[in-house]
């Protein structure tokens, strides 16, 4: 029902390396490119204060967001990223991002080293930040049986028709169908993908909307109960 899954901090191309001394940022602006909600704004104003530096955010909603955004508009103006795990090899490929100089993190040495090696080139381009799952969360109280499986979420009873939200990402919904169907979520067997899209299709009408999961706002269609059932990340 889970599927593990690792967010990254890494450096992007263009971004000047910077020793940690208190004085050497003082006036700067360090640019970050994340999710919302993805960052404690405390240990941000922090981070200000201690560095006499300004922290800026570029906000996405998807990890297709993101990259379409850096495929437009390229890596100018974005120090630091924070993207999964999976996709190191891609930013390194399309040359987004730079290896990271890591005598410049002395804490780096405290982080568990399993979740370091859960990506290749992990150790050389970026330093784990979160980690977590995929899975579904669900209005306990108007979800007549809490779902055990992912094809309570791709054949869902007639009851949640249009109830239902799915991560607008394209690699979050059709890995998920794989592992619905039994097949890897690494499958390039074309038949397997096949009939993970035919499963999306059959599920699109009990679709409210795809998007990502708002849980803060009292106002957010899962808390007013517009919905009933939605693809999630455990950090949600």
């Amino acid at each position: 029902m889970h599927l593990f899954k690792m967010l990254i901090l890494v450096t992007l191309l263009g971004f000047s390396t910077l020793v940690f001394a208190d004085e050497r940022f003082r006036g700067q602006t360090l640019n970050i490119l994340n999710w919302t909600d993805y960052m404690d704004l405390e240990v941000v104003q922090e981070f200000e204060e201690k560095y006499n530096v300004t922290v800026k955010f570029t906000y996405y909603e998807t990890s297709e967001n993101r990259d379409k955004y850096l495929a437009e508009f390229g890596t100018s103006g974005i120090d630091l990223g924070i993207i999964e795990s999976q996709v190191i090899r891609a930013y390194e490929r399309k040359g987004w991002i730079i290896p990271l100089d890591y005598s410049l993190i002395p804490n780096y040495k405290h982080i568990n080293r399993d979740l370091v090696d859960v990506s290749q080139r992990a150790d050389i381009f970026a330093v784990p930040y979160f980690w977590g799952t995929v899975g579904i969360a669900y209005r306990a109280d108007l979800v007549e049986e809490a779902p055990d499986s992912w094809m309570d979420l791709f054949q869902p009873d007639e009851y949640l028709r249009g109830k239902i939200l799915m991560i607008d990402d394209a690699t979050e919904a059709m890995t998920m169908a794989l592992k619905a169907l039994g097949y890897s979520m690494h499958t390039d067997d074309q038949e397997a993908i096949e009939k993970a899209g035919i499963l999306l299709m059959k599920q699109k009408p009990f679709v409210r909307k795809y998007g990502y999961l708002e849980l803060i706002d009292k106002n957010s269609m899962m808390n007013t109960g517009e919905l009933w059932m939605a693809q999630a990340y455990s950090g949600d």
